[in-house]
């Protein structure tokens, strides 16, 4: 599991001080985890398909010992945007990769970002001289 906030963009105060409590709760609705970030240093993590940075508070591994449904409570008292993410490995279906665009619009956003994260820039921008090589090819 992992648990962060998006980290601030330029121009904007520091979202570092919105710390949520965090607990975990087994099938039976007993407290697995209980993470209280008021005193955890973040590690600032960089997502790169979303080219986007958050304080990461929470880098958490554990074997769920019940059988059953788990569930999270994020709790704070002030505004603010929090993630969290589980597993260690992402697969998606064909369907799934035709929505990653749309997707990363919408992680960008959540992360106080606009416009194309770096690695679609440079896609776009090899793709262009590429296309630009091949109407020259043809017509000279």
């Amino acid at each position: 599991m992992l648990f962060g906030v998006p980290k601030e963009i330029e121009g904007m105060d520091s979202t570092m001080d919105f710390r949520p409590e965090v607990t975990v709760y087994d099938p039976d609705g007993e407290i697995v985890e209980d993470f209280v970030l008021e005193s955890i240093e973040p590690e600032i993590m960089y997502e790169f398909f979303g080219d986007t940075y958050s304080y990461l508070y929470v880098r958490h591994d554990s074997t769920l010992a019940k059988k059953g449904i788990y569930s999270i409570k994020v709790k704070t008292e002030d505004p603010g945007r929090a993630w969290i993410t589980f597993g260690k490995k992402e697969k998606f279906t064909a369907s799934q990769i035709i929505a990653v665009p749309r997707w990363i619009r919408e992680i960008r956003s959540f992360h106080y970002l606009k416009g194309l994260a770096k690695w679609e820039l440079y896609g776009l921008g090899i793709i262009g001289a590429i296309s630009a090589a091949l109407v020259l090819l043809v017509f000279l």
